[in-house]
């Protein structure tokens, strides 16, 4: 058994008491602000609840239930999110460098003006998701990003190799270093990598790649 506490106040939200995380349900819990940070919550069910401005960094979340949950300004360092359903899940100007996001679920998500450098989305289904976001060296390998929308969204440095962006909306602002070879445009082409060289910015997807 344990508490979780509002980080500032130390009131307590949550009296959580289980001996696995496995199948844990705290759907619909009202968590904003809660101190979160290096929790093992593997597989927990989160749906619906809201973790605004939460201190989640460190903490594992690898396999929960997300959907629909509110992430907005949290800060997320190095949380794992693997494998993790955050379905229509809200990440609004969340702080999330160096989180895992391999294979996780994020449709219909809104990660408008995170912070998600360095991040790892290998293998992620982004499809629909809006990634008007900070994606700096963000790992996108093989990441289903079809009909997601990426405007103005940073990508310098990025991999997207092997990704799907058939559909999407890429009025890309920044793509230098961007490694591209193997992914597929908004109109199902091929791409190459983008050079470190002069490129010039706020340019539209068809200036880039045609």
């Amino acid at each position: 058994m344990f508490k979780i506490k509002h980080r500032e106040t130390k009131a307590v939200l949550v009296v959580v008491d289980f001996e696995s995380n496995d199948g844990a349900r705290l759907q619909g819990s009202q968590l904003a602000g809660a101190d979160m940070a290096g929790l093992n919550l593997e597989g927990v069910d989160l749906s619906n609840s809201d973790l605004r401005h939460a201190d989640l960094r460190g903490t594992c979340l690898a396999d929960a239930n997300l959907q629909a949950c509110y992430f907005n300004g949290a800060f997320c360092d190095e949380v794992d999110f693997r494998h993790a359903n955050l379905t229509d899940a809200k990440l609004i100007n969340a702080n999330l460098p160096r989180a895992n996001f391999a294979e996780a679920i994020l449709r219909y998500g809104d990660v408008t003006g995170a912070n998600l450098t360095d991040c790892n989305f290998t293998k992620a289904d982004l499809s629909m998701c809006v990634l008007r976001a900070n994606l700096h060296r963000a790992v996108l390998y093989n990441a289903d990003l079809r009909a997601a929308d990426l405007t103005g969204a940073n990508l310098s440095g990025a991999d997207l190799r092997c990704s799907n962006m058939k559909g999407a909306r890429v009025t890309i602002a920044e793509m230098r270093g961007a490694r591209c070879n193997g992914a597929i445009d908004a109109h199902g082409r091929k791409l190459a990598d983008f050079s470190s060289g002069k490129q010039p910015l706020q340019r539209h997807w068809w200036q880039f790649w045609d």
